[in-house]
């Protein structure tokens, strides 16, 4: 749930690799299809066309980039390379269509947004919020950010609890949804919009601001170049990150239909939609495995819990922020926590051990993938065999490429000795 300076590198190189190799892969993947194969071609032929006249318009898949964030783009201090999220999924997507990446750099996500909206550009990787949804289309949320505050070495600050006081002076980016929510959020502390990140930064330096606010990917980014910095206890709020493409959906899930590749759109009602349910698989798993009644179970969610794991292993200190909790009270929660977790993984270990020893042995399955199908009820080789693509993928989250090469391998044996 906290991203501490230990982690944070290794959270840049999963997004920043892992993303831009995996999540595209999920969100773009290719699927398969039953037409004879010259006609298969020309359908395939002529939504591919489609697909590039929706997401790349101009022949060229334009992505908006700005400075500073990991989510975007940044300058490895080693190589000099340019890397980020944005950048990375928008070089994999254009290859996808074929079609040449136009690399588009702005002083601050605001500006990228307004380009997006006035079709400027084609691409992104932002939050994805109701406000935006009005203007833009967004796949699923692909990352979940906490939002934090940076302050410089000298700085009293200590905690989130520390900041709403008079005369404190917090540092966003102008237009940035935190610009947004910090405004109507504070009682007493004033909001200050910096123009760009590399203004915010100086504007810290030179005490201008005596907090900057956005996401801890950006603060342990800025935080690297200003020594002594820290990102102070706690957060503010969480962001939804996700690929945004211009207003379009309606043909893109056309054209998805067409070629089999899964593009999931979603606007503000299906979002809302998701969200609730998600809610409520997470409330339904506190209340049971922590024995606890819904209220609890709706205060650990809306302080931004959503996992066994969080409740049990969050540092303590960022739980007793929770006001409505008393120390006792998250003592329990924690061991209860542990307990329901020391009970899952018993439970999982013992039905792993009813896994045949033809699935245990099939090339490409590792233990994750093993736990993740015994989940599912698959225990032998030729129940895994007997899966179709899409049922592979939503059990173990691989891409259809994947899933696919795995349930042909477990086929083999079907056919051996039929050469």
């Amino acid at each position: 749930m906290t991203f501490n300076q230990m982690t944070v590198p290794i959270m840049r190189g999963l997004m920043l690799g892992l993303l831009s190799l995996s999540l595209v892969g999920c969100a773009f993947d290719f699927g398969s299809f039953s037409a004879d194969k010259s006609a298969q071609d020309i359908k395939a032929a002529d939504a591919s066309a489609e697909v590039t006249k929706v997401l790349a318009p101009a022949g060229v898949l334009r992505v908006g980039v700005y400075p500073g964030s990991p989510t975007s783009w940044v300058k490895d201090p080693k190589t000099g390379e340019s890397v980020g999220i944005a950048l990375d999924l928008g070089k994999e997507l254009a290859k996808r269509l074929n079609v040449p990446v136009q690399v588009v750099e702005f002083d601050r996500l605001a500006q990228v947004l307004d380009a997006l909206k006035a079709g400027k550009i084609d691409f992104t990787f932002t939050n994805a919020t109701a406000i935006r949804m009005k203007d833009m289309d967004f796949t699923v949320p692909l990352v979940r950010l906490e939002l934090g505050y940076l302050v410089v070495a000298d700085s009293k600050l200590q905690s989130v609890t520390e900041i709403d006081k008079p005369g404190m002076r917090v540092g966003v980016s102008q237009g940035s949804s935190s610009q947004g929510v910090l405004s109507q959020l504070y009682k007493q502390a004033k909001v200050i919009p910096a123009d760009s990140l590399a203004k915010a930064k100086t504007m810290l330096e030179t005490k201008q601001i005596d907090a900057f606010a956005t996401n801890k990917g950006i603060l342990f980014e800025m935080s690297d170049t200003l020594p002594g910095s820290q990102v102070i206890v706690g957060r503010w709020g969480l962001e939804n990150l996700a690929i945004a493409i211009g207003r379009g959906g309606q043909n893109v899930r056309l054209a998805s239909d067409l070629t089999g590749w899964k593009i999931n759109i979603m606007d503000a009602a299906e979002s809302a939609q998701k969200q609730a349910e998600e809610t409520t698989g997470i409330r339904q798993l506190f209340m049971e495995k922590l024995d606890v009644d819904q209220e609890i179970a709706d205060i650990l969610i809306s302080e931004g819990f959503t996992s066994l794991e969080e409740v049990a292993y969050v540092p303590i200190q960022e739980m007793l922020e929770i006001e409505s909790f008393d120390e006792e009270t998250i003592n329990e929660l924690r061991s209860r926590a542990k307990d329901a977790l020391l009970t899952l993984e018993i439970a999982r270990e013992e039905s792993v051990e009813d896994v045949s020893q033809d699935l245990r042995d099939l090339p490409g399955l590792t233990p994750e993938l093993i736990s993740k199908l015994v989940e599912a009820g698959i225990h032998t080789r030729d129940d895994l065999a007997d899966l179709a693509t899409d049922e592979l993928t939503d059990i173990t989250a691989q891409t259809a490429e994947e899933a696919t090469a795995l349930i042909m391998k477990a086929r083999e044996h079907w056919f051996a000795g039929q050469a």
